[in-house]
C-alpha cells in the first residue's frame, strides 16, 4: 500500500525537495501529489486525498509563511508531526546563452522575488517582475514560452527538470533556508522511523483576551517559571476581530523536562481564551 504525500508543485519546487526528504522516513512506498498552493496541500490532507502534506512554515529571509499559518488555524483536524530546515539557493534561469541585457521579464514566486530584490535592482532594474504560484511553475512557464527576454528565479533542480540554463547562481541577498513541516490528520498519523532526538518541539496556538492589560505576558509566564525554553512567538490577526490576535508559540523540551512542561502547559491553557496543541515532534530531523 502506498502513502500519498502532497506538496506545492510542480516538480522542481523546494517543497518537492523537502517532500522527498520526508518520504525517506516511511517504510511504505510514498507517492507524491503536487498541488497548486500551500493551502491546497493542507486541504488535500484535511479532505483525506493525501495521508500527509509538506508545507513551508518560515523562511530565514522572509519570515513566516502566512498562508500556512492561516491554514493551520482554520483546519483543526491537522497536526504537525515533523519538521526540517532546507537550504535554499535561488538561481536565475533562462534559455542557453541568454544575455542579461535582453531580459525584460522575470517570473517567480513572490517570496523568491522578494529574497532577490537587491540583485534584481542592480542587475535587471528595468525588468518586469511577475509572480507565479511557485518557483518551479515560473521555470516551467519560461521553458514553454521560449522567449529570449524572459527568465525565472528557481532552483537548479527546476533548471534540469525543464531544460533551462542557470544564468546566474545564488541571486538571493544572502544564504537562505526554509523550515518545512509535515502535517497529517489528527489521530490518523502514519508512524515513521527516525533516530531519536534529544529534544522535541511543541507547537501551540493561543488567543488571549485583547482588552486585558498584560494578558499575553500572563499567558506565557509559566514557561519562564518552569524553566521551559520558548524559541518562537509569532502573531496572526483574528479574521473575526481586528483587535484580537492569535499567537503561534514553539517551545523545546527534553524528556527530563516533561513534568515541568506539562505543568507549564496546564497553566498556560488556563490563562487564555483558546488553546490548541498543533503538534509534538522531533526538533528538526537532520538531512542526509
Amino acid at each position: 500500500m502506498s502513502l500519498i504525500m502532497a506538496y506545492l508543485g510542480p516538480i522542481g519546487t523546494f517543497s518537492e525537495v523537502a517532500a522527498t526528504h520526508f518520504g525517506t522516513l516511511f517504510a511504505e512506498n510514498v507517492q507524491y501529489l503536487p498541488t497548486s498552493s500551500n493551502r491546497a496541500t493542507l486541504d488535500a490532507v484535511a479532505r483525506g486525498e493525501a495521508n500527509m502534506g509538506v508545507v513551508p512554515i518560515e523562511n530565514l529571509l522572509e519570515g513566516v509563511v502566512t498562508q500556512t499559518q492561516d491554514g493551520l488555524i482554520e483546519l483543526e483536524s491537522l497536526v504537525i508531526t515533523a519538521d526540517l530546515y532546507l537550504p535554499v539557493s535561488q538561481n536565475l534561469l533562462g534559455q542557453a546563452r541568454q544575455k542579461l541585457a535582453t531580459i525584460h521579464r522575470v517570473y517567480s514566486h513572490p517570496q523568491a522575488l522578494e529574497q532577490c530584490q537587491t540583485w534584481l535592482l542592480h542587475n535587471l532594474p528595468g525588468a518586469e517582475q511577475i509572480s507565479t504560484s511557485s518557483t518551479a511553475r515560473a521555470a516551467q512557464m519560461v521553458a514553454q514560452g521560449k522567449d529570449s527576454g524572459e527568465c525565472a528565479i528557481a532552483s537548479g533542480r527546476a533548471a534540469q527538470q525543464y531544460g533551462l540554463s542557470v544564468l546566474r547562481e545564488d541571486v538571493a541577498e544572502r544564504k537562505n533556508a526554509t523550515r518545512f513541516i509535515l502535517v497529517q490528520r489528527r489521530n490518523q498519523e502514519v508512524p515513521y522511523q527516525i533516530k531519536e532526538q534529544a529534544k522535541r518541539r511543541y507547537s501551540l496556538l493561543l488567543q488571549v483576551a485583547p482588552t486585558i492589560a498584560g494578558s499575553l505576558l500572563q499567558a506565557i509566564e509559566p514557561f519562564y517559571q518552569h524553566g521551559i525554553n520558548m524559541v518562537a512567538i509569532q502573531t496572526r490577526p483574528n479574521a473575526c476581530n481586528f483587535h484580537a490576535y492569535r499567537f503561534f508559540i514553539d517551545v523545546i523540551a527534553s524528556e527530563n523536562d516533561i513534568e515541568r512542561l506539562n505543568n507549564a502547559l496546564q497553566q498556560v491553557a488556563g490563562r487564555v481564551e483558546s488553546y490548541r496543541l498543533l503538534g509534538v515532534y522531533p526538533s528538526a530531523f537532520p538531512l542526509p
